[in-house]
């Protein structure tokens, strides 16, 4: 039982933070690539 806590725990504090940093950091990217697009089109 303990393993399966541990393996659970680790999964919740060091694989969702960096899934969710991730997709963080793709939404910021997203969104200076539409301004940057916007700002060269107009």
């Amino acid at each position: 039982m303990f393993s399966v806590g541990c393996v659970a725990g680790v999964v919740y504090f060091a694989v969702l933070p960096a899934l969710n940093g991730a997709l963080l950091g793709f939404l910021t990217y997203a969104i200076y690539d539409m301004t940057n697009l916007a700002t060269l089109v107009g």
